[in-house]
């Protein structure tokens, strides 16, 4: 929306509000003209910041990061109406909690958070290298009505997070000898600079998948245990679902 639009939409606001004796008419009025604005504001915000993008080096110093910092206040209803990626698993290391969703009219929206900003505090507490189990206790902590105050980065792209790059590949492999195959599964972790030719290859044919990153665990049969399932959601947190939401 131009400076333009926003004062001939102030102007008419006051207006209309001269005209009106009754306060609950007016108060009325206000919240509904915000809720206009705020949509204005988040499609302005977003054209903003969907040119560049800085790549998503991690630090867990506020001094070092580089894109701009913006300071929201954010007031709880039924919940905030954000779903964040970062850390998860006792595996996962170097990753930012970083907005990825952003549901339409609540409050996250009004307040005009965007998907790709990181939280660098919620309230007095750096969120820098904490990892997602803990940033939803930090919120889920917080009562309906509560404003909590959140700093954000904003300009960096969307991080590739490691339960993201995690793949189950089933084949045929040679058992102890080498003239009989048996089924065979392996978890891979692929490498970040290797995932758009890990997904390319898998639309042609037979790979070595040990060429695409690391093998994080191997086994005979067509599926892998139960414990094998629990081990890896518990290091990696493949079993939830991909963004946290809150």
């Amino acid at each position: 929306m131009s400076d333009k639009c926003n004062k001939e939409m102030f102007v008419t606001l006051i207006e209309e509000m001269e005209q009106k004796e009754d306060v609950e008419e007016i108060a009325y009025m206000i919240l509904a003209n915000i809720d206009l604005w705020a949509n204005d504001i988040h499609e302005v915000n977003k054209k903003l910041v969907a040119d560049k993008k800085l790549e998503p080096i991690f630090t867990t110093n506020p001094n070092e990061l580089k894109g701009k910092i913006i300071n929201i206040c954010i007031k709880k209803d039924s919940n905030f109406g954000i779903g964040y990626i970062g850390m998860r698993g006792t595996c996962t290391k170097n990753e930012f909690i970083q907005i990825a969703t952003v549901d339409p009219e609540t409050p996250a929206y009004i307040s005009g958070a965007l998907p790709g900003d990181i939280i660098v505090y919620i309230n007095q507490k750096c969120i820098l290298g904490a990892r997602r189990e803990e940033v939803y206790k930090i919120l889920d902590s917080f009562s309906v009505g509560d404003t909590v105050n959140f700093q954000l980065c904003r300009g960096y792209a969307m991080q590739e997070t490691v339960d993201n790059r995690i793949y189950i590949m089933r084949g045929i492999s040679s058992c102890y000898f080498s003239f009989i195959t048996s089924p065979a599964w392996h978890y891979l972790l692929v490498d970040k600079d290797k995932k758009k030719a890990f997904l390319g290859k898998c639309k042609t044919g037979s790979m070595d998948v040990a060429n695409y990153g690391q093998i994080l665990y191997s086994g005979w049969g067509k599926d892998p245990p139960q414990d094998i399932k629990d081990k890896l959601n518990e290091e990696y947190g493949t079993g939830s679902e991909e963004a946290d939401r809150i």
